[in-house]
């Protein structure tokens, strides 16, 4: 006999009709996604209004900032903490007012500077006084009398016995540089390669030179102000070929502005030869290039390009900016040496091939 399986209606308890009850799920899910709504809004105006805010402040943070031509104080720099040491070196007293003004920038920099040796190599004329308002600066300076005037002075011992940071970044006194060249400096530095003492040397890209079989020259474009020097120009050895496919680059940078490892201070101090020989010939910046070169297996410079702008990035300006040179030599006694100072770098160049090696100037890749 078959069963019946089928359930008996159970009379509904609800207060509501099936139409009814469609209606109401309908207005309560209307309502679920009305609130929703709602807070949504809620939520994009709160979050408007703390972008409003959020930019007005930092609108008001960043005139403040570009006002301040060389100050580090609004953005910490990418340099993982590392610093660097100025070694700055004087002789004119007529370039006092520049001191002053390379130090009050630089005394600003302690995020970038542990501290700027300032070594006098006048020994006819003291020390300029170091402003009054500097003496509790963020970053002391240290004034050095030398014993001579020397500008071998620069990798001497009073600076390796001060020095504390892992590099040190040498500086002419005519010039003074932005916190964001010297950021940028630091960076290439510590970027280039995990171990120090293969690191490179770095400086800027109007300070790049090509040197090489006996031969020292600039770009075509830096005449330096004297016509007679234009068959020095580094295109002169390479009549009728691109200067990418020759065995040299732009390989040395001047000592006008160049950071590298500190441990390259005591072996150019405790080799005579090179010192000696730069001492003699006014080079000392070609043979420190050259030793570094030796030291990083050939290694070109890494060179900072300058950028004047403020980025949107929240980048400070790469720049360097040019002061007083007054106290230089004279126009006319610079023209009467300059034949013999060019002389002096060939021959400086030609040293080092036969101390280095005869490659020491051609590139190669790093396998590090």
């Amino acid at each position: 006999m078959l069963r019946n399986n089928r359930k008996k209606a159970v009379p509904s308890t609800s207060l509501f009709l099936p139409d009814e009850k469609k209606s109401y799920s309908f207005k309560r899910r209307m309502w679920v996604e009305l609130t929703s709504m709602i807070g949504q809004q809620a939520f994009a105006i709160q979050f408007s209004s703390l972008m409003v805010i959020a930019t007005l402040i930092f609108m008001s943070i960043r005139p403040s900032a570009l006002s301040t031509k060389h100050s580090t104080s609004q953005l910490v720099p990418n340099t993982n903490g590392t610093k660097t040491t100025i070694v700055l070196m004087g002789y004119y007293s007529e370039r006092t007012s520049n001191y002053h003004q390379i130090f009050e920038a630089y005394s600003q920099m302690d995020l970038l500077i542990d501290q700027v040796l300032f070594l006098w190599n006048n020994l006819d004329e003291p020390i300029p006084p170091i402003p009054n308002s500097l003496a509790q600066a963020k970053v002391p300076i240290i004034p050095l009398q030398q014993s001579r005037n020397s500008m071998n002075n620069r990798f001497g011992v009073d600076v390796t016995q001060r020095v504390r940071t892992s590099s040190v970044l040498l500086v002419d006194d005519d010039v003074v540089l932005s916190s964001g060249m010297i950021q940028a400096m630091i960076e290439g530095w510590v970027q280039s390669d995990s171990n120090p003492m293969k690191r490179p040397m770095i400086g800027v890209q109007n300070d790049a030179r090509i040197v090489g079989e006996g031969q020292y020259f600039f770009h075509c474009s830096r005449i330096e102000g004297w016509f007679f020097l234009q068959p020095n120009c580094w295109r002169w050895p390479f009549r009728g070929t691109s200067v990418k496919t020759t065995p040299y680059r732009q390989n040395l940078v001047i000592g006008k502005t160049m950071l590298f490892s500190r441990t390259n201070l005591r072996l150019y101090q405790n080799d005579e030869s090179i010192s000696n020989f730069a001492e003699s010939h006014f080079c000392e910046d070609v043979l420190m290039n050259a030793l570094v070169r030796n030291v990083t297996h050939r290694k070109d410079p890494v060179y900072i390009v300058e950028k004047s702008q403020y980025t949107r990035g929240g980048s400070l300006p790469i720049t360097r900016s040019t002061l007083n040179e007054q106290g230089g030599l004279s126009r006319v006694t610079i023209n009467s040496l300059l034949g013999s100072w060019v002389r002096q770098r060939r021959e400086c160049v030609k040293f080092s091939e036969e101390y280095f090696g005869t490659d020491i100037w051609k590139s190669r890749v790093s396998s590090a």
